[in-house]
């Protein structure tokens, strides 16, 4: 241990690349029906920073999923606030949660959620198209993207045509696809 002064509270502000995109602040979420009440999260503070990856980890029942559904605006916490980007979830309404959701965060769940009539380019490109991206640069975006998780050559093909794991990447690259 080093008795010299901590140099980061001299540093400049953090720069936009390192700039928090989700935090939690002292978030819990307790769920009740009838006489049962179970508290599943508890003061939970936390910060995703850009560029940094965060996993959770726990035993089944401990409050990811949930915690997941609340940092994404999907559920809303019994006490403390979720900011994405710096706004209060709280403080928007469905519709303009619906639209900050969508230009601001990618899900990948457990289960894939692949429409089974579509191509692995046009799932990709599905969000794109919600935004109102034109269609060439949709198909564009989403190619480059099954091309980062490996898949690019088999961008044609349908979720039923591949395996579990590769199913898993298209979702992947489905949520990497507008950055």
């Amino acid at each position: 241990m080093s008795d010299a002064p901590d140099d980061r509270a001299s540093a400049a502000p953090a720069s936009a690349a390192d700039s928090v995109v989700i935090e939690a602040r002292g978030v819990s979420r307790r769920y009740t029906e009838g006489a049962l009440d179970v508290t599943v999260l508890e003061g939970v503070d936390l910060q995703v920073r850009r560029g940094h990856s965060l996993a959770l980890v726990g035993a089944a029942g401990s409050g990811k999923s949930t915690l997941l559904h609340l940092l994404g605006g999907l559920d809303r916490p019994s006490a403390g606030s979720v900011h994405l980007m710096g706004r209060d979830w709280a403080a928007m309404g469905v519709a303009q949660q619906g639209a900050w959701r969508n230009q601001h965060l990618g899900f990948v769940y457990q289960f894939h959620h692949l429409l089974a009539e579509f191509t692995a380019l046009d799932n990709v490109a599905m969000p794109l198209r919600i935004r109102r991206v034109d269609l060439a640069s949709a198909r564009q975006q989403a190619q480059q993207a099954l091309e980062a998780v490996g898949l690019g050559p088999r961008a044609g093909h349908r979720p039923a045509a591949r395996a579990g794991g590769e199913r898993q990447r298209v979702a992947v690259a489905r949520a990497l696809a507008y950055d």
